[in-house]
Formats: structure tokens, C-alpha cells, sequence
């Protein structure tokens, strides 16, 4: 996040045009792997939370794949 302030604080002091877009285009692309990483972070959590509810239910296929077969 200090990144993106320090780009955009740059960003603001640019006198170039066409710097400006390319600081705007940096700082949309930074942005958006930040989005994208925050949602691959929340479906692990609701993953990992489903994963515990079916173990305590019984219903994990990774705890109960040798249930009721003889070794």
C-alpha cells in the first residue's frame, strides 16, 4: 500500500501528460493483482473452512477415503 501512495504521490507532481497515464496505468495494474490476490486469499479461508465443517460432519472425502476397508 506504501507503494501505491508513493505512485500516486508522484503521480500528482507530474507535469508530463503522458506520464501521468502511465503512472494511472501502473497503479490500476498494482491494484488489480491486489484485488485478485484478496480474492484468491478469501475463496482459501472458505475453502479451508468448508474442508473443517465436512471433517466434522463426517463428510471429508480425505478423512474417510479407507472407512470401512480391510487392510
Amino acid at each position: 500500500m506504501a507503494l501505491l501512495t508513493e505512485l500516486r504521490s508522484l503521480q500528482a507532481i507530474e507535469t508530463d501528460a503522458s506520464r501521468r497515464r502511465v503512472y494511472t496505468s501502473v497503479i490500476a495494474d498494482i491494484e488489480a493483482v491486489l484485488m485478485d490476490k484478496n480474492q484468491e486469499t478469501k475463496q482459501q479461508i472458505t475453502r479451508g473452512q468448508m474442508e473443517v465443517v465436512q471433517s466434522l460432519s463426517g463428510k471429508s472425502a480425505s478423512l474417510n477415503s479407507g472407512k470401512g476397508k480391510v487392510h
